[in-house]
């Protein structure tokens, strides 16, 4: 298993960076990604299948994966089928300040074959890649480009204070 850990710091609260980070029809619909095309092929509550396909080392991979939104936030991404079956990313979130969340991405591809033999250069791609998308992912909700659907958003009762005297 080859494994490359990463992350940085997004200028947006962690609740808008973690919907973000399983909304994939915003993805597709602007793009976040231009290197990696994203097709979604089921949405049910709490699991998402994603097909992705992206050119890495000269090599098209393609792969279905399924994403969870876990208890504590963070976002498992499974490989279920395709080039890096068994792999994963696991994408960590932690406040970073008022307005701002360090995200933290875990990924994790089986080497075997001839990913194997190439394991050092898989490393540096995966570490390559996995930072590009991180700063796609940043330039995207630190440019305003992001908010999360209401379903999603908790509002807080608005409080009013009596103006008058009692």
């Amino acid at each position: 298993m080859v494994t490359v850990i990463t992350g940085g710091r997004i200028e947006r609260p962690i609740s808008v960076v973690q919907s973000h980070f399983v909304d994939f029809e915003h993805h597709v619909r602007q793009k976040v990604h231009p290197g990696l095309a994203l097709r979604i092929l089921s949405q049910e509550r709490g699991e998402q299948r994603i097909e992705q396909t992206v050119k890495m080392l000269g090599l098209t991979l393609k792969d279905e994966l399924v994403v969870r939104q876990l208890p504590d936030g963070s976002v498992l991404e499974t490989v279920v089928a395709g080039t890096n079956l068994g792999g994963s990313i696991h994408i960590g979130f932690r406040e970073d300040g008022t307005n701002a969340t360090f995200v933290y991405l875990t990924v994790r591809v089986p080497a075997e074959g001839w990913k194997a033999r190439v394991a050092p250069l898989l490393k540096v791609g995966l570490l390559l890649a996995a930072n590009q998308t991180l700063a796609e992912d940043r330039r995207d909700l630190e440019a305003g480009n992001y908010y999360p659907k209401m379903s999603e958003v908790t509002v807080e009762p608005l409080r009013t204070r009596s103006t008058l005297a009692t």
